[in-house]
Formats: C-alpha cells, sequence, structure tokens
C-alpha cells in the first residue's frame, strides 16, 4: 500500500508542500535571526556574504540556496562574476508569506 502511495504521489507538489511546512516551521527562528542581523549590520553598506556562509546563516544547505536562487525566492546579486547575498533581505524574503 505505501508503494501505491508513493507512485501516486506528484513528486513536484511534495517537495513543494515539504518546503512549505518547513519554512513554516523555521519562520519564528529566521524572523528572530533577521532581527539580530539587521541590528548588527551597518546602517549604510550590507555586507554580502557567499552561497555557502548564507546556507550557515539561513541553517539550510548550499543546494537550498541555489534552489531559492533559481526559483526567485531569495534576492542575490552578482558581484565579479559571485553570487552574493545580503543576510538580512534573505532571512526576510524567506519569512514573507510564511504564517507564524
Amino acid at each position: 500500500m505505501p508503494d501505491l502511495l508513493i507512485r501516486d504521489t506528484d513528486r513536484e507538489q511534495l517537495v513543494s508542500d515539504i518546503a512549505a511546512e518547513v519554512m513554516r516551521m523555521l519562520a519564528p527562528e529566521l524572523q528572530k535571526m533577521a532581527g539580530q542581523s539587521r541590528q548588527s549590520q551597518s546602517a549604510t553598506t550590507p555586507q554580502l556574504v557567499g552561497a555557502a556562509e548564507m546556507a550557515r546563516i539561513a541553517n539550510v544547505s548550499e543546494s537550498t540556496v541555489a534552489r531559492m536562487v533559481a526559483a526567485k525566492k531569495i534576492p542575490s546579486s552578482k558581484v565579479l562574476g559571485a553570487r552574493r547575498f545580503d543576510p538580512a533581505a534573505v532571512l526576510s524574503a524567506m519569512t514573507e508569506g510564511v504564517a507564524t
């Protein structure tokens, strides 16, 4: 019976549903981290970080960061060909639209 459930499940929808539920569960912590990040950063110049550091800050994998960039769910910039992230902006985007 479990095999039937797996075969009849839309893989993309399942991944999307799981990601949405994980983000809903992480939203309070991400909001707290975004507040701390905003307080610690300079008001004039945001500190940009690479994908590995952004993944560490958001407590997700680098591949999750890459998927979110590709899906245009988080903001990023290219600086001299390298993808860079403003942690406060990314954490804020990750919590937007997530019901707590």
